[in-house]
Parts: structure tokens; sequence; C-alpha cells
């Protein structure tokens, strides 16, 4: 008959061996907490006009990405934080068209310098940047 732990009749086990399945046990419930509990990094991003109707609507649901379709757009979004504004390019279709664009970036340094990056958008008329001599990174690309 095998001697296991906790049979009161049984012969005793180096206690090494007794404790092994116990810590064991642990060890997998730490890991399971630590997967249950641990918050995963998700990306989000909305596209204007699908899923928002402007731009500054998308802007202010805080999501990482505003992709925008082709088109007029008549408004002059603000932006205020960390984020990847760009057109949706579709052949045959100019640039997405913004009035204009406005940086007032509110600069959070816990993950780095923020970064804002705007591809394929065509402002018609001014981009204005305040960051009140805050660093932060301003990318521009075609």
């Amino acid at each position: 008959m095998w001697a296991g732990c906790g049979e009161s009749n049984a012969k005793p086990l180096p206690r090494h061996r007794c404790r092994a399945p116990a810590l064991a046990r642990a060890c997998l419930a730490a890991l399971w907490a630590l997967s249950v509990l641990a918050s995963r990094a998700h990306a989000t991003s909305l596209t204007v006009p699908d899923d928002v109707s402007s731009i500054q609507a998308a802007l202010d649901a805080a999501v990482d990405t505003v992709l925008v379709r082709p088109g007029s757009y008549s408004e002059t979004p603000v932006v205020r934080r960390q984020v990847y504004l760009a057109g949706l390019f579709a052949s045959g279709h100019l640039l997405p068209s913004l009035t204009g664009l406005r940086l007032l970036p509110a600069v959070d340094y816990s993950s780095g310098i923020p970064t804002l990056s705007f591809r394929n958008l065509d402002c018609v008329q001014t981009v204005t940047m305040h960051n009140d001599d805050e660093q932060c990174f301003v990318v521009f690309t075609d």
C-alpha cells in the first residue's frame, strides 16, 4: 500500500514530500490569480463616421487610434492626449479634409513622453499647438 500524506495508519514520509503537493497547489493558485487579475493592454480604435459622427467625438472617447474615412469634416478637433489620428486611404478619393487641428496635450510622463501621430490628413486652415513648454513628440506623415 502506498504511504501518502495525511493517512493516519500510513508509514510517515519525509516532510519535504508531504509539503511538495501543497506547495505546488499554492504556486498554481498564485499563477491563476495573477493571470485573472493582471490587466492586459488593449488597443482601442474608432472610425469616423462609421462609429462616431465627428473626429472630436472619437478623440473624446479616449481611444488609442482614430481612423477617418475620406470626406470633408468642417471641424477643428482638439487633441489633448496621446493618439494616432489617421486618414483612411481609398483609391480615387481625396484625403480626409479638416478645417484645422489644435494640439493641447496634457502631458503625462508615467508611460514616457507622449507622441501625437497624424497621417493622411489634409488641414485646410492652421494647425496650432500649445503645450506650455512640456516635452512631447508630434509626427506628421503622408
